[in-house]
């Protein structure tokens, strides 16, 4: 059993945002970090297997005025649609995370964030879902679904070529499993872009660019993905056409969600059985 801690010493150095010794005991003091879902402070003793956690300090964020759809909340949680060629978060004005404190309402709970923070990401091209927590407990039950794989996703892509009718791709990414589970939808013949490929894509591994990488690796890459595609390929298109199109998961009273969008008019030029989605 390793020797007890008090947390202002065992913090030191775990956070790369936070190396000092003087920035743990701010962050300590703003209530920024949590043991087991709770506030933490200085004298707390720490004896091996609590789960630590930083959140961000929020108090020099600058809210970004801009509608965007809320397609699920309550007063701990949100599911919203991040719009392509829009940051989740980042050292940037025009992001999701600045937008949500414009467009969700704040939560009211003793653990509740100044402002609403999104639980996972989408790639800046990629439009789609995104789960957000209002308070610090809504933040824990989500991350913790994503990381027991319990959270279950579903994208939909144009792919530049003729993908088999169904199957699982495995290649690792970073030298680490990454695996996705997909089945064709639609096939058509366009004049521009040859055959494409209308998929769903089940991602059972969660790694960076994954269907993305995939697609590539098998030679349908997305139709319009300017950074795993040949420039000079079909595949180059000025809008990214892959979707983040369906989400499942339980809120914090245990209750299952499931919530899905339609597609967007640039999916659905190509191929109008989309319209089934609505």
């Amino acid at each position: 059993m390793p020797v007890p801690q008090r947390l202002s010493d065992y913090a030191i150095g775990i956070f790369e945002k936070i190396p000092s010794r003087k920035g743990i005991k701010k962050a300590i003091k703003k209530g920024l970090i949590y043991i087991d879902h709770r506030v933490g402070n200085t004298g707390d003793w720490i004896r091996g297997g609590e789960e630590i956690v930083l959140y961000q300090d929020q108090s020099k964020y600058k809210t970004l005025i801009y509608d965007i759809e809320v397609l699920y909340e309550d007063d701990q949680m949100a599911a919203v649609y991040k719009p392509a060629e829009m940051l989740v978060n980042g050292n940037h004005h025009f992001t999701l995370e600045r937008a949500l404190p414009h467009n969700l309402t704040q939560s009211e709970r003793v653990d509740a964030f100044d402002h609403p923070l999104p639980v996972h990401r989408l790639d800046f091209e990629t439009a789609g879902i995104v789960l957000v927590a209002k308070t610090r407990l809504a933040f824990a039950h989500l991350q913790g679904q994503f990381n027991n794989k319990t959270i279950k996703k579903k994208y939909l892509a144009i792919c530049c070529g003729l993908m088999d009718k169904d199957g699982i791709m495995s290649l690792p990414i970073e030298d680490k499993k990454a695996v996705t589970r997909f089945e064709l939808m639609d096939t058509i013949d366009s004049d521009k872009y040859g055959r494409l490929s209308l998929a769903a894509f089940y991602p059972i591994t969660g790694r960076t660019h994954q269907i993305r990488v995939h697609t590539a690796s098998i030679g349908c890459p997305i139709l319009g993905d300017k950074l795993y595609a040949n420039l000079e390929s079909p595949a180059y298109h000025k809008c990214h056409m892959l979707l983040a199109q369906s989400i499942s998961c339980t809120d914090t009273y245990g209750r299952a969600i499931s919530i899905s969008i339609r597609p967007p008019k640039r999916m659905i030029r190509f191929f109008p059985i989309l319209t089934l989605f609505d």
